[in-house]
C-alpha cells in the first residue's frame, strides 16, 4: 500500500488527507499546498480507485508535521543584499529555536526512511536575478507545518526592517 487513512497523498491535480479507502474509491479531504497555507479547503474529493492506475501517488504524509516551506521577496532596486543575510539567518534560526532540536531529529528519520538526502533543517537563503532585473530573495525553512505561515510572516518583517535600515529612502526620491 502506498497510504493509509490519515496520509496525505497527492495523485493527479488532487492534494489532501485520505479519509476513507474501499473497494471503489478513496475520499480525500483536500488541503491548500498550492498556496503554502497548509490549510484544509474543506472539499471532500472521491477518487475512483483506477485513478490509482493511471496517475502516480505522491506519499506526502511527512508534510503532515514538518514541511520544507518555501518563499520569496522581490526587491525593486539593484543593490547589494548580501550583507543581511548573515543577520537574517540569525534571525531565523532565533525565530525557530523553540522546535529545530526536534526539526533536525525529524529530517534525519526522513531521509532514513526515503533513503535520499534533503536539504537539511538549516534554513536556506538564495539571492538571484529576475528577468527585469530586480532581485529575488528565496528563502526555505524546515519547520512545523502549522507554524509555516506565521513564521513566513516574521521573516518578511525581518527582512523589511533590515532592508529599510540598510537602504534608508533618499530624500531626492521623497521630493
Amino acid at each position: 500500500r502506498a497510504f493509509t487513512v490519515g496520509d496525505w497523498i497527492e495523485i493527479d491535480r488532487f492534494k489532501g488527507e485520505v479519509l476513507e479507502v474501499n473497494i471503489l474509491s478513496t475520499s480525500i479531504q483536500e488541503i491548500n499546498l498550492a498556496h503554502n497555507s497548509y490549510e484544509y479547503t474543506g472539499k471532500t474529493i472521491t477518487v475512483p480507485n483506477s485513478a490509482f492506475l493511471s496517475y502516480a501517488v505522491k506519499n506526502l504524509n511527512f508534510m503532515k508535521r514538518y514541511v520544507y516551506h518555501n518563499f520569496s521577496i522581490t526587491v525593486k532596486d539593484f543593490v547589494n543584499l548580501y550583507p543581511l543575510v548573515p543577520d537574517l539567518v540569525t534571525k531565523i534560526e532565533h525565530h525557530c529555536e523553540d522546535f529545530i532540536d526536534v526539526a533536525r531529529r525529524y529530517n534525519s528519520v526522513i531521509e532514513k526512511h526515503a533513503g535520499v538526502d534533503l536539504p537539511g533543517s538549516e534554513p536556506h537563503i538564495h539571492i538571484n536575478s529576475g528577468a527585469t532585473g530586480e532581485q529575488i530573495v528565496h528563502y526555505m525553512i524546515f519547520c512545523p507545518t502549522e507554524q509555516a505561515s506565521d513564521l513566513e510572516q516574521e521573516i518578511r518583517k525581518d527582512f523589511m526592517e533590515a532592508y529599510a535600515l540598510a537602504f534608508p529612502p533618499s530624500e531626492s526620491a521623497d521630493a
